[in-house]
């Protein structure tokens, strides 16, 4: 891998290598990722009110195992990464709804 790219998935290409971003497109990610954020908030909140009304043992259990995983690969200080996207897939298999599930495969690159 070259010293200044790093790798990111790309449709239809699968994951490719792009250039690490200049300060001014830096800035312009931290405001992205700021506006995400708080978009995330918004619908979270009232997504994770949806998925308790409709929890099953079996979801609370399956949440509990994922977040135990990434607890243990966070804190010793490996990437943890697909067992915090497991958390989220299996809150999402809460809502099981169109939109939610088409959320998911944009998130995950699918």
């Amino acid at each position: 891998m070259e010293q200044d790219s790093r790798p990111h998935r790309s449709r239809p290409h699968g994951a490719v290598i792009a250039p690490i971003p200049t300060r001014q497109t830096a800035s312009a990610s931290v405001v992205e990722l700021l506006d995400w954020m708080e978009f995330r908030t918004c619908v979270e909140v009232e997504a994770a009110g949806l998925a308790a009304q409709r929890r099953t043992e079996a979801h609370i259990f399956r949440l509990e195992l994922a977040l135990r995983s990434f607890a243990q690969q966070a804190s010793s200080g490996a990437p943890a990464g697909d067992h915090d996207r497991e958390f989220h897939y299996a809150s999402l298999q809460l809502l099981p709804t169109r939109a939610s599930n088409s959320s998911w495969e944009n998130m995950a690159g699918a």
